[in-house]
């Protein structure tokens, strides 16, 4: 099923669990994917999938995004920090070698995540995505931590996207 589909599900249930979705990139794709080429790297990633929901104690559900990127629906958590544990458990297991049919593999990853609060789930997909890749980018390399949640702060910074994306947007219009 779809992501979409899921979501929309819970709105018309109302539960009232708690959901957050984890946006995971591989730093290592592109060497990868250069290296070893596409079909090794999907071998490589469905055992990381298989490996994550066999592991994770939470209710996880992983889609593909792109080619460098996959998503975590997470439900049931507590807290943030049940969600730092969560990003620490599948680094663990991502930094983990993996046998896969070209030989041994590792790979580093790095965490956007946006909770999906329940006063605010009429968000569209399309913006929850956009909240996680924005938290996505604001970590760096010289951050001590793999992971970054979605703020006030860096919705701002969307925000600003979005005015430039319209702008844009109706500058082509109008050519």
């Amino acid at each position: 099923r779809l992501l979409r589909e899921i979501l929309e599900e819970r709105k018309r249930e109302g539960e009232p669990k708690k959901q957050a979705v984890v946006l995971i990139q591989s730093l290592e794709y592109k060497n990868l994917h250069h290296e070893y080429g596409n079909e090794h790297l999907k071998d490589l990633v469905k055992v990381m999938v298989k490996i994550i929901t066999e592991e994770c104690r939470f209710n996880v559900q992983v889609f593909s995004y792109t080619e460098d990127r996959f998503l975590v629906l997470v439900e049931g958590y507590e807290s943030k920090n049940e969600l730092v544990a969560l990003t620490k458990e599948i680094t663990k297991v991502m930094e983990l070698p993996v046998r896969t049919t070209k030989g041994i593999d590792i790979l580093k990853v790095k965490f956007g995540i946006t909770e999906i609060k329940p006063d605010s789930a009429k968000r569209s997909l399309d913006r929850i995505l956009k909240e996680a890749s924005v938290a996505l980018s604001t970590i760096s390399k010289a951050d001590k931590v793999n992971y970054a949640f979605f703020s006030e702060l860096s919705g701002r910074k969307l925000q600003m996207e979005e005015v430039v994306e319209q702008e844009l947007r109706s500058v082509i219009a109008d050519d």
